[in-house]
């Protein structure tokens, strides 16, 4: 249960000594120290145990104009660069291949067929690609801007994954929601390109331009991959919600990139999958 204090400014949040033990780990996190989030500490009151976070003086993304949301998110990759290379850790194929293997078991044979031509891309991205502690859940509703760049909603932080997880999650969680997509068009441009290459100088060895589009897609595979899910929607993979997902995700990326490699291949363009209906947070 959350209650909004706006006479005090604060936002208190029901939890446990567990709970609180294990939002102080995700809080301390360094990303943190380059996005920053609300301050927090624990409230015990004769109604119970509450976490107080700082209501924070920005706006969700999500509330802002288009220019302005763009102007957030290039903000947040210039401060989510600085912690890449601040923090980066080794690449971790066995993680993101155990993902992808899990998630090409699940799909439906022509979603499968079509992921498979990603198969060498993706073993070759996971051997040349920094891992960092992440947020899991970046959103146009938990990111928050006034000039700064600000993220709340930390408490699922701290699984390692691929460095560009958190800066893709946020375009990609768009085409999920059924809304405008024009973040995930900026990351596919060339103005973004650019900045990309700067923001993984060093994160991925031998960087190439076409590691953005297969960045992209191991986001799809690791978000509903149990490594992910188990942490982020307290479930394991389900296989529905893959299918849906993958479907959603080349519909979206055909409509804004028009690659082939991510058009009609074989009988997607007939696959229940891919046109399924939006489900929003299938969990």
């Amino acid at each position: 249960m959350k209650v909004f204090d706006f006479a005090r400014g604060v936002i208190l949040t029901t939890t446990s000594r567990e709970e609180w033990a294990d939002f102080q780990k995700a809080h301390a996190l360094k990303l943190f120290h380059h996005v920053p989030t609300a301050s927090s500490d624990l409230w015990e009151s004769k109604e119970g145990l509450f976490r107080r976070d700082d209501m924070l003086p920005a706006r969700p993304i999500v509330l802002l104009p288009t220019r302005t949301q763009e102007l957030a998110y290039r903000e947040f990759i210039r401060c989510y660069g600085g912690y890449i290379a601040a923090h980066r850790k080794p690449p971790r194929p066995d993680i993101i291949l155990e993902s992808y293997g899990e998630f090409f078991g699940v799909l439906s044979d022509d979603l499968r067929s079509h992921l498979r031509q990603w198969e060498q891309k993706i073993e070759d991205f996971s051997s040349r690609c920094a891992m960092v502690e992440g947020h899991l859940d970046v959103n146009v509703a938990n990111l928050l801007y006034d000039g700064k760049i600000y993220v709340v909603d930390i408490a699922d932080a701290g699984l390692a994954v691929p460095c560009l997880y958190d800066i893709n999650n946020l375009a990609l969680n768009e085409i999920y929601e059924g809304r405008d997509l024009f973040l995930l068009r900026a990351l596919v441009s060339k103005s973004y390109a650019d900045m990309l290459t700067s923001t993984v100088s060093g994160a991925i060895a031998d960087f190439r331009s076409e590691d953005i589009r297969t960045s992209i897609l191991v986001n799809v595979v690791m978000r509903e991959s149990s490594y992910v899910s188990k942490v982020l929607f307290k479930r394991p993979i389900r296989t529905r919600v893959a299918n849906v997902r993958y479907g959603q995700f080349l519909r979206a990326m055909t409509e804004v990139d028009g690659s082939p490699a991510f058009g009609p291949h074989h009988d997607l363009e007939t696959s229940p999958c891919i046109h399924a209906p939006n489900t929003g947070h299938d969990r």
